[in-house]
């Protein structure tokens, strides 16, 4: 059918070198394995304490590990298990080292997101397969309302850094821009009420 057709050329745009590949499992795996390496090296403590006070986190981090019990794949359990707790130690060790430099944080975020959406965009502009049959854009992810949340963390992360004045604010406005297009052009009506909630 045209709709596997189209699901099986996105997995191909964003499979080489992102996703389902070795190079994709080395990447994460080295930038979870170094979060961890700098946790049990100089973190240890504090890590555990924080485990502790956060224990919602750490009672939902206990249950991912135990669904695999009952499900009939457990590989994709196995790499939820992998990215929950991964995912965990990069936020833990990112909180330490942003913690007193929110002006760090917003700029590393306003470049990090601001050169994915650029990506975003021009895949829009070059590749059909970018665009859902629905004329919504969706860029190199799998759908329309993954490119808006994108969007939208960024309209998020661009308002804040306005609002504080973290960054001269003809950058923040320039990356707000960068943001909205994507964001208008997916057209996830769920992603523009959170950027309205979350700015609000």
């Amino acid at each position: 059918s045209t709709a596997d057709r189209h699901s099986a050329a996105i997995q191909t745009a964003t499979t080489i070198g992102l996703s389902k590949t070795w190079v994709a499992a080395t990447v994460w795996g080295v930038i979870y394995l170094s979060s961890l390496i700098v946790i049990v090296r100089f973190q240890q403590r504090s890590f555990l304490t924080a485990l502790r006070n956060l224990w919602p986190l750490t009672v939902l981090l206990t249950l991912v590990p135990i669904s695999i019990f009952w499900v009939d794949d457990p590989r994709p359990v196995i790499m939820n298990i992998v990215h929950g707790f991964g995912i965990t130690a990069v936020a833990f060790v990112a909180s330490t080292a942003y913690f007193d430099r929110l002006n760090l944080l917003l700029r590393h975020l306003m470049k990090a997101l601001g050169l994915n959406l650029m990506v975003h965009i021009v895949s829009v502009l070059i590749l059909p397969i970018a665009i859902d049959y629905d004329g919504r854009w969706a860029g190199l992810t799998t759908n329309s309302n993954t490119l808006g949340l994108i969007s939208a963390i960024g309209l998020w992360v661009s308002g804040v850094a306005y609002l504080t004045r973290s960054v001269p604010r003809i950058e923040s406005l320039g990356f707000a821009g960068i943001a909205i297009v994507p964001l208008v052009g997916s057209g996830s009506i769920t992603s523009i009420l959170v950027v309205i909630i979350a700015l609000s």
